[in-house]
């Protein structure tokens, strides 16, 4: 009786150990994302949207914005780098950080929402784990976005 308990606590603090060591792992695994929001940025109504066009190299990110940008039902005006607008009621600008190890990955992506003179209604930052290469772009771009608009009104109609 006593040499199957102690193969029972064993087998116990070994399920233990594999435990902590996997919930380690996936904690190690996590990104981040932090918003910052203006007071003003509290009810800003967007109906257009001046999306500044990172061009070569950024194509598949753009596109990924731009699309974002329009299932949200904004219309979208696409150009090149600029902090003012007439025609658009805000400007959206990102930037995007890779690294390569063993392989090239997206270590941290920024969004920042200027009003139609450049000031800052919100911004978003989003960082990869040291330990994690794998991360789906599209759910990076809809998280950002997601967090830079969560104070802004888009407007039905």
């Amino acid at each position: 009786m006593k040499k199957i308990f102690l193969k029972s606590c064993r087998a116990l603090q070994l399920n233990f150990i594999i435990l902590a060591i996997g919930l380690g792992f996936l904690t190690s695994c996590t990104t981040t994302i932090n918003s910052y929001y203006a007071p003003k940025s509290a009810n800003y109504r967007i109906k257009t949207i001046y999306l500044v066009n990172k061009g070569e190299g950024s194509q598949e990110m753009d596109e990924r914005m731009k699309k974002n940008l329009e299932n949200r039902n904004l219309k979208v005006v696409v150009g090149p780098d600029t902090n003012r607008v007439v025609n658009e009621d805000a400007i959206i600008k990102y930037s995007e950080t890779w690294k390569t190890e063993l392989t090239t990955y997206l270590a941290a992506y920024d969004v920042v929402l200027l009003d139609k003179q450049g000031q800052v209604l919100a911004t978003s930052h989003w960082e990869n784990s040291k330990l994690s290469t794998f991360t789906l772009m599209g759910s990076v771009v809809e998280n950002s976005i997601e967090a830079v608009f969560e104070k802004i009104v888009i407007p039905t109609n």
